[in-house]
């Protein structure tokens, strides 16, 4: 009997130990993030820990279109490192976020965090990453407009960041976004 008690409490030490989440804010792996050069991003990873554990670590990777990966900054017990080659527009939020302001076409790809959250002395690392993208352009054929439908909804937030934003629109119905370009008005 002794023996299953200490398994028993053994198992309820080690789900407690491990009782943070990513907020609800936070990107999901692998979701995809689309933004216009010169735009800044603001990826919201964010994690909640228990009174007894705490993010000690932190690390953001770049990953480049041909797989070149790059070290941009690691947080140590709070203090932010930058790496000689991260760019100086970079900026950290909440606990594991990051922020790219004045994007370049060469900012583009994939941004992974890594985080080590400690109790006692136990830790676990977590990962997370996301795609940074530029919408495709639309372009125009045969006097008619082609266009990709951006694969998440329009909102307001959305509305300082593109040269023109459509009324409003019923829910359920296309919200219309002309971004990263030139635009020139057409008349009927």
């Amino acid at each position: 009997m002794g023996i299953l008690c200490e398994i028993l409490l053994t198992v309820v030490s080690i789900s407690v130990s491990q009782a943070y989440t990513w907020t609800s804010t936070s990107p999901t792996n692998g979701s995809l993030h689309y933004a216009c050069v010169g735009d800044s991003v603001t990826l919201a990873w964010s994690i909640v820990t228990t009174s007894s554990e705490r993010v000690n670590d932190v690390e953001w990777l770049f990953v480049d279109d041909n797989g070149n990966t790059e070290l941009l900054a690691t947080s140590v017990m709070g203090e932010v490192l930058l790496s000689p080659s991260a760019r100086q527009r970079l900026s950290f939020v909440s606990n594991a976020g990051l922020r790219v302001s004045d994007i370049a076409q060469e900012e583009f790809g994939r941004y992974i965090v890594r985080a080590v959250i400690t109790t006692g002395s136990s830790f676990v690392a977590e990962a997370r990453y996301v795609y940074l993208r530029m919408p495709v352009p639309p372009t125009t054929t045969d006097r008619m407009l082609h266009a990709q439908v951006k694969p998440t909804p329009c909102s307001s937030r959305e509305a300082g960041t593109c040269s023109w934003r459509a009324a409003s629109f019923p829910p359920g119905d296309l919200c219309l976004s002309l971004c990263c370009g030139r635009h020139l008005q057409v008349e009927y």
